[in-house]
């Protein structure tokens, strides 16, 4: 039986690696020897395998029989159809928050489109691709619908590095930015169809750009 300690350190270790996988440092492909990391995690073979299972679970890992595990590689074809659900899902968590984001909410969400307006003045593109993240995440959060914000964190992870990838351009910012700036004001006007309507055209932008990329990055890759 799992001990509460080592429940601890999988738990931990999932959430490491999906800042990793977040952020660029397991990329697609990337194979996951259990040696090495258990070596640079200081943890031992136990948690490390039950941590990739969760991860497997969750879609981010695949483990082929012989071969060991990786990091998930998405198709053009398999991030077309997330991005159909995420539209979806988003659309609708914009249109809860315009219905039932508290003032407090409003005024996060309000000082995130002003840090993105800094970011991009600044040409800080990471930092715009974090506060991207943020914005996502604090209208799921303003929705206040327990069973959308489970979803959301399943859809989310899988495209954050292609995020911030796409989002290297500046064109690709100041298109985002003004994206942003219309979902807000829905959301702040109170308009849940407005909101609704933004979020989903955003994402429709988002998931074109992302897949004109990997197909991009997949003709660059050797054989």
């Amino acid at each position: 039986m799992t001990g509460k300690g080592s429940l601890s350190t999988v738990e931990t270790l999932f959430a490491e690696f999906v800042d990793g996988i977040q952020h660029g440092r397991f990329v697609p492909g990337q194979r996951l020897v259990e040696a090495d990391l258990c070596q640079e995690f200081g943890i031992s073979r136990g948690p490390l395998r039950e941590t990739i299972r969760r991860l497997a679970a969750e879609g981010l890992v695949e483990i082929q029989h012989n071969r060991g595990a990786r990091i998930k590689r998405m198709s053009r074809e398999e991030l077309v159809h997330l991005y159909e659900v995420r539209e979806v899902i988003e659309g609708l968590a914009a249109r809860m928050a315009a219905e039932r984001a508290t003032p407090g909410e409003r005024d996060e969400i309000a000082a995130v489109l002003a840090a993105m307006e800094t970011a991009i003045a600044a040409r800080d593109h990471l930092g715009y691709a974090d506060l991207n993240i943020r914005f996502h995440a604090l209208l799921v959060s303003a929705a206040h619908n327990p069973t959308l914000e489970q979803i959301y964190q399943r859809l989310q992870t899988p495209t954050m590095r292609r995020q911030f990838r796409s989002l290297l351009e500046t064109g690709a910012m100041l298109r985002s930015l003004e994206e942003h700036r219309v979902i807000i004001a829905a959301i702040l006007a109170g308009d849940p169809l407005a909101a609704e309507a933004g979020m989903r055209e955003h994402l429709q932008q988002s998931g074109t750009l992302i897949a004109r990329h990997e197909a991009e990055a997949s003709l660059s890759e050797p054989l």
